[in-house]
C-alpha cells in the first residue's frame, strides 16, 4: 500500500501530539481557528496553536433487533480488501499493518467504531476477550478496529488517553469518497449507524454483518458461526 500522504504526514506513521503554544495578547493580532485539515501539519518539529477537538453533535447508533444476529449475507458475501485504510496510534504504541489481515486463512473480525459513539467503547472490552477466548479454543480469528471518525483531532485524543478505553491503535476511514467506496464495497451503508461488525471468513469473504452492539448471550451464536463454516 502507498503511504499516502495526510495533511503532510505519511500514512503509516503515528499520530502526532501537537504542542500548544502560549500566544502574547498584547498587540498581537487574534489567530484564527485552523481549519480541520490543518490540525496536524506537515512538519511534526513545528509549534503551532492546538485547537481543542469538536465536540461530536449526538448521533444515532445502532440498535439491534432482537434476536437476530446477522443482517447481511449468511454465505460467501463480497471480498474485503485490506487497502486503502488509514492507521493510526497514541504516541510510543505499535501502529497496525499497513494492510489489513484479511483472506489469509483466518477469520478476521472487523469493528466499525468512533471516538463519539458510547456503545462501540463500550463493547471493546467484551470484544477483546472473545478474542481470546476464540484463539484458546483453536479457532483463528484476529480482531481488528476501523474508525470512522470525521474529527481527527477526536480520534487523536481518545487513542492517546489511557482512561478512556483499551484501544491504542486502529485503522482510520477517513470521511469522503473513499470510505463511501470501501463501506459500500463490503456491503455496509455509507454513513452506517455505529458499531457495525463484519465477520470475514478465511477466504476474505463477508460471512456476516451485525449492525449493533455484540451481547453476551451473542456468544452461542458467533461461536457456531465460526466454528461451523
Amino acid at each position: 500500500m502507498h503511504r499516502t500522504p495526510v495533511g503532510g504526514l505519511a500514512v503509516a506513521t503515528a499520530v502526532v501530539t501537537l504542542v500548544a503554544c502560549d500566544i502574547e495578547k498584547k498587540k498581537d493580532p487574534p489567530i484564527a481557528p485552523q481549519a480541520r485539515s490543518q490540525a496536524i501539519t506537515g512538519n511534526p518539529n513545528a509549534v503551532v496553536e492546538q485547537q481543542p477537538a469538536a465536540t461530536a453533535a449526538p448521533r444515532p447508533t445502532a440498535v439491534r433487533k432482537r434476536g437476530k444476529l446477522c443482517v447481511g449475507p449468511t454465505g460467501q458475501g463480497a471480498t474485503v480488501s485490506g487497502e486503502g485504510l488509514l492507521v493510526a496510534a497514541a504516541p510510543g504504541s505499535a501502529l497496525p499493518p499497513e494492510t489489513m489481515p484479511v483472506g489469509r486463512g483466518r477469520w478476521t473480525w472487523i469493528n466499525f467504531w468512533a471516538a463519539w459513539c458510547a456503545p462501540c467503547k463500550a463493547e471493546i472490552p467484551l470484544l477483546r476477550s472473545w478474542e481470546r477466548r476464540l484463539n484458546a479454543e483453536a479457532t483463528k480469528v484476529e480482531l481488528v478496529f476501523v474508525s470512522l471518525d470525521d474529527d481527527q483531532r477526536q480520534l487523536e485524543q481518545l487513542l492517546a488517553n489511557p482512561g478512556a478505553t483499551e484501544l491504542r491503535s486502529t485503522y482510520w476511514l477517513r470521511e469522503g469518497r473513499e470510505r463511501e467506496k470501501w463501506l459500500s464495497d463490503v456491503g455496509v451503508s455509507k454513513d452506517p449507524q455505529l458499531p457495525v461488525q463484519l465477520l470475514v471468513g478465511p477466504s476474505g469473504k463477508v460471512r456476516c454483518i451485525i449492525e449493533g452492539a455484540v451481547e453476551p448471550e451473542d456468544w452461542p451464536r458467533i461461536w457456531a458461526l465460526i466454528n461451523d463454516a
